[in-house]
C-alpha cells in the first residue's frame, strides 16, 4: 500500500499493492482489494510465490487493523496510522497456500480473518477472491521473529549448500522463455536428479525484503525438469509442452532477511514424482556477497514444502504454443497487455 504519497513503480510492489475496501472490527474481519498483474506469470498464470507473498501481506495488514497493540481495536478513521505501525505480530511464521482454482491476472478481493490472537503468535486466514469464487486459501501464523528465546536448544541437522560462500555472479544465469525470469533471475550451480542449487535474485538488483522473501520459496524451475529434460539446452523444449501447478504451498519462516539483500542461496530436492505429483523441499539461506553484510551469510531464512502436478500446457493457456520462441512472444504480449486471457472480476458479496 502506498504510504504518505510514496508512489512505487517496481513490478514486484505493483504486484503487491493492496488497498483497504472493509474493516469490521467486531468480526475481527479486513478486505483489501488488489489488481493482479501478469508481470510475475508462468504462461498466463500467475507465479504461487507472488500469490503467496500478497496474501501474507494482506494478513499482515489485517492484524495491524484488527490488533495494534494485542489489546485494542483500531477505527476506519485511523487505518492509515495503523498501516504504518509494525503491530504486535509483524512477521509471518508459517504460511500455507491451497490453489483451490486457478488464478489469473485482474481484480481480487483478499478476505481477511483472525481466527484466534495469543501472546505471541496470531493465527489468521485468507481467501483470494475472483469472479465470486475462492481460488486460494492461506492460513498463517503471525508472531514476531525477532523476539524468539536463542538461548533455547538449537540443533540445526542441515548444512548449507556448499556453493553458498562462493560469488553468486560468477554463476551463469538460468534461461528460460518465460515472463517470471525477464524480472528473476536464477542461477543454477548444480540441477540433476531433482536437485537444484543455485542463488535467485531480481535482475535489476532490488532488495529483498520481508514482504517480498516468501514469494523466493517458489520462484525456482520445478525439479523434474532435471530429471525428464536433462541438460538446460532441452529445458526450453520441454517446457513448450508441460506445466507445473501448484496444489499445496507450504513455507516456514525462521529469520528475518539482513539490510540490502540481493541473493538468496537455495536447495531444492524432489524426493517423490509419483503418477505426475512431484514433492518438492527447499531450503533458502541468505547468500549476500555485499562485504560490508556478508557476515550473515549462512542464515538460514526459509524452508519450504510444496506439492504440484504436471500437466499439458493447453491447461495453461488458450491456444498453447508449440515452440519455445512461441512461449516467448507470449510472455511479450502479456506485458504489453495483449494477452488472450479474461480478466477477472472482484465479487461483493463476503
Amino acid at each position: 500500500m502506498e504510504r504518505g504519497g510514496e508512489v512505487k513503480h517496481h513490478p514486484v510492489d505493483e504486484f503487491l499493492d493492496i488497498k483497504l475496501v472493509d474493516h469490521r472490527v467486531k468480526d475481527e474481519v479486513v478486505i483489501f482489494s488488489a489488481r493482479i498483474t501478469d508481470r510475475f506469470s508462468i504462461g498466463t498464470a500467475p507465479v504461487g510465490g507472488m500469490l503467496l507473498a500478497l496474501m501474507i501481506k494482506a494478513g499482515k495488514n489485517g492484524l495491524r487493523l484488527i490488533a495494534p497493540s494485542g489489546k485494542g481495536s483500531g477505527t476506519p478513521s485511523s487505518s492509515e496510522q495503523l498501516l504504518q505501525q509494525e503491530g504486535q505480530y509483524p512477521h509471518p511464521v508459517s504460511a500455507t497456500i491451497h490453489f483451490m482454482q486457478r488464478s489469473q491476472a485482474g481484480e481480487a478481493l483478499l478476505r481477511v480473518s483472525v481466527v484466534n490472537r495469543a501472546k505471541r503468535n496470531a493465527h489468521v486466514t485468507v481467501a483470494l477472491l475472483q469472479d465470486g469464487k475462492t481460488v486460494l486459501h492461506l492460513v498463517a501464523i503471525f508472531g514476531n521473529l525477532l523476539k524468539r528465546d536463542r538461548t533455547l536448544w538449537n540443533v540445526r541437522n542441515m548444512d548449507p549448500p556448499k556453493g553458498l560462500f562462493a560469488d553468486p555472479t560468477t554463476v551463469p544465469v538460468y534461461s528460460a522463455p518465460m515472463q517470471l525470469y525477464k524480472l528473476v533471475d536464477q542461477r543454477v550451480s548444480r540441477a540433476e536428479n531433482g536437485n537444484i542449487d543455485g542463488w535467485l535474485s531480481y535482475r535489476d538488483g532490488r532488495v529483498i525484503d520481508m514482504e517480498t522473501m516468501p514469494a523466493f520459496a517458489d520462484y525456482s524451475f520445478p525439479g523434474p525438469l532435471t530429471v525428464y529434460a536433462g541438460d538446460q539446452a532441452n529445458v526450453k523444449n520441454f517446457v513448450v509442452n508441460y506445466w507445473f501447478p501448484t496444489y499445496v504451498l507450504e513455507v516456514y519462516f525462521h529469520h528475518v532477511p539482513p539490510p540490502d539483500l540481493r541473493f538468496i542461496c537455495m536447495s531444492l530436492r524432489c524426493p517423490v514424482s509419483v503418477n505426475g505429483v512431484f514433492e518438492e523441499r527447499t531450503e533458502l539461506w541468505c547468500s549476500n556477497p555485499d562485504p560490508d553484510h556478508a557476515g550473515a551469510s549462512g542464515t538460514l531464512l526459509m524452508t519450504a514444502r510444496q506439492l504440484a502436478t504436471m500437466v499439458p500446457w493447453q491447461r495453461n493457456t488458450t491456444g498453447a504454443p508449440s515452440t519455445a520462441a512461441q512461449i516467448d512472444q507470449a510472455g511479450k504480449d502479456s506485458q504489453a497487455g495483449k494477452g488472450n486471457q479474461s480478466r477477472a472480476k472482484p465479487h461483493s458479496r463476503l
